[in-house]
């Protein structure tokens, strides 16, 4: 039985078989070039027998060649195709003229194409760009606009409202409101030199009162001394006074005339009247002394009530001026359309009221020039919408609307600026484009004419080059140049 061995193992067993000659190994170099020899020898042969096909092949086109341009003639007669060698170089050169023209006239045609295409380019992509439009204006009514008019009118108004606010706190302290600074457009009030007046009156008035109060406590502190001596004196036996004489006596008189017209009756009373004026008149003289002070104590105490008559009527005139004052002073302030100040503080309320009228002037200036301002960014505003071609709204001529619209549109005019300017530079860039590719087309167009009028020097120059013999006139030079100057013949 056969026992199947590993390739690995089979194969040293087959290389320890082997039997190696050791005179082939000394002739190993040898027999290596002799192989060689004998491989090119056989590429040789192979060689040989394709190079004969292919002269073959090139005599047969050289003969279908000759035909054209000698018809009838055979390779053999060389003379038709030998060239001599200065000819021959210079139809070369010639030639290598013409081929160097062609393949010039051919780049430039081609690039002809290539630039017509380019300026068909330009031309489509530059109808196809928006029309530009005239950033100019836009330009001006941006750079018109003062870039600090919007801190201007912020800053007058805060002004405007610092002065209203000093208004409205000077009309909560004259008690004007509900009024505002709007309704109040003038408040009337009496001069400084007529409140000064009236004060002063006043005072002189209340100095004359106390005067008056101080008198008439004087008098009556007095009289009441009086009358209370005078009690004193008529409690002790009091001594009769010249008004009981003068009583008694009148009573005698009366009854002695009524005894003289017949009234006997009354004779009696008329006696005792008699005696009581004269008991009267001798007590009299007794107490002339008590009697004299009596009749001063009355005569004071009548001049006591008199001056406080007296002192009276003057506290009524006191009073009635005092009335005339009080209904001057309202006059005074009838147009003034707060409450009635008290003289004590009229004026503080003239002091007030100054302030209040310079503020109200001053607001009319703040809001004056506010109004231009506001006027002039509105204007503007105007112009931007017709800058922007927007339609013309509604404003409002109010402060917060122009700080709020005029920035707005300033933006957008900013904005449409940078796109027109960048659709400017893309149709410029393209119009330069478009001018380039004209200009180069041209160029191009030119050179074609140069090449082609060289290729007519060329070709007067060539024509007159070979020998009818070589070149029948018949037949294309540069055609037929590859014939002859491949053609077997002399060589210089």
């Amino acid at each position: 039985m056969m026992v199947r061995i590993p390739s690995a193992e089979r194969a040293s067993v087959l290389l320890d078989e082997l039997i190696v000659d050791d005179d082939l190994l000394g002739a190993e170099d040898a027999i290596e070039n002799l192989f060689q020899d004998r491989k090119a020898a056989a590429e040789a042969v192979q060689r040989l027998a394709k190079f004969a096909g292919m002269a073959t092949k090139l005599r047969t086109e050289a003969q279908a060649l000759l035909q054209q341009v000698y018809p009838g003639a055979q390779l053999t007669e060389t003379t038709r195709y030998t060239v001599p060698a200065s000819l021959r170089s210079r139809a070369a050169e010639l030639q290598e003229e013409r081929t160097k023209a062609d393949a010039a006239l051919k780049q430039s045609r081609k690039a002809l194409e290539q630039r017509r295409r380019a300026l068909e380019d330009a031309d489509k992509l530059l109808s196809e760009l928006p029309v530009a439009e005239d950033i100019g204006p836009l330009r001006a009514i941006l750079d018109a606009i003062p870039h600090d008019l919007l801190g201007q009118i912020a800053g007058i108004d805060e002004d405007a409202q610092r002065i209203r606010s000093s208004a409205e706190h000077i009309l909560h302290d004259l008690r004007l409101q509900p009024l505002t600074v709007q309704e109040v457009t003038a408040v009337t009030v009496p001069s400084r030199a007529q409140v000064e007046a009236h004060i002063a009156a006043l005072s002189d008035l209340k100095h004359e009162r106390g005067d008056l109060t101080k008198r008439t406590k004087s008098v009556t502190k007095q009289l009441a001394a009086n009358r209370l001596n005078l009690a004193t004196l008529l409690n002790n036996d009091p001594p009769p006074s010249e008004d009981d004489l003068l009583g008694v006596r009148s009573l005698r008189d009366a009854l002695w005339q009524e005894i003289n017209v017949g009234q006997l009756d009354r004779f009696a009373d008329f006696e005792q009247a008699i005696v009581h004026a004269d008991r009267l008149a001798d007590q009299m003289r007794k107490d002339a002394h008590r009697i004299a002070e009596r009749y001063r104590m009355e005569l004071q105490i009548g001049s006591d009530e008199r001056e406080l008559s007296e002192l009276d009527e003057e506290r009524a005139d006191l009073q009635r001026h005092a009335e005339k004052l009080e209904t001057e002073w309202i006059g005074l302030w009838q147009d003034f359309p707060g409450p009635l100040p008290l003289p004590a503080a009229a004026l503080i309320t003239l002091d007030d009221v100054r302030r209040l009228r310079e503020a109200l002037s001053e607001l009319s200036m703040v809001q004056a020039r506010l109004a231009s301002f506001t006027g002039q960014a509105h204007q503007h505003i105007e112009r931007l919408r017709e800058g922007l071609r927007e339609p013309h709204g509604s404003t409002l001529l109010g402060t917060h609307n122009a700080l709020v619209e005029l920035p707005e549109l300033r933006e957008i005019a900013a904005a449409r600026l940078s796109l027109q300017e960048k659709a400017a530079g893309e149709r410029n860039t393209m119009q330069e484009r478009l001018a380039s590719a004209q200009a180069e087309l041209a160029a191009v167009e030119t050179q074609i004419a140069e090449q082609e009028h060289d290729l007519a020097d060329w070709q007067a120059a060539w024509t007159p080059g070979l020998p009818a013999s070589i070149c029948p006139p018949t037949t294309t030079p540069l055609t037929h140049w590859p014939t002859w100057n491949g053609s077997t013949g002399s060589r210089p």
